[in-house]
């Protein structure tokens, strides 16, 4: 009788998400990487191995070249810092739990478009449009689908109810 074959029911991308986590496997695996090097494999096996680039491969050899297994190490991901700071993204939540109508605004709902506008008017700070939906979701909010509201559409509730009694009677 042939063996069964071993079936993992959790899914990868969050099993992989659980890895990234650790930092001293991922210190590991970039040793490896390097082991492999050393022993003669091309830095293109070792990037099809891992599923990484081979700017990362390269990268991975040098720094251990230059700083041993220190520089294996995780290393902070610097990036533009932040324009709006912590209190002002607090001050912003208040703005968007209340009506845009409450600061001048003729609409019921907030808007990528319009968050834009507040945020250069009350803020100074100018984003992307695309940046604004990040932003939108890094503070706890979703994007949500609008419903169409037609106001010369006529009011059809007398006809459906007409309609009702002469089905019941």
């Amino acid at each position: 009788m042939p063996k069964s074959k071993l079936k993992v029911t959790a899914d990868l991308s969050l099993i992989k998400s659980e890895l990234r986590k650790d930092e001293k496997f991922s210190q590991c695996i970039r040793l490896h990487a390097v082991y492999q090097i050393a022993q003669g494999k091309s830095v293109s096996e070792v990037h099809q191995y891992y599923s990484v680039s081979h700017k990362s491969i390269c990268n991975w050899v040098h720094r251990y070249n230059a700083d041993g297994l220190a520089g294996l190490s995780n290393r902070s991901i610097k990036g533009r810092p932040a324009s709006l700071n912590e209190e002002e993204k607090l001050e912003l939540e208040k703005i968007i739990d209340n009506s845009p109508s409450d600061y001048g605004y003729n609409s019921a709902t907030w808007t990528g478009p319009l968050l834009l506008e507040m945020i250069k008017k009350h803020f100074n700070i100018s984003y992307s449009r695309t940046y604004i939906y990040k932003l939108l979701s890094d503070l706890g909010y979703s994007y949500q689908k609008g419903k169409g509201y037609y106001p010369e559409a006529s009011d059809r509730s007398d006809e459906i109810a007409s309609i009702k009694k002469k089905f019941q009677n």
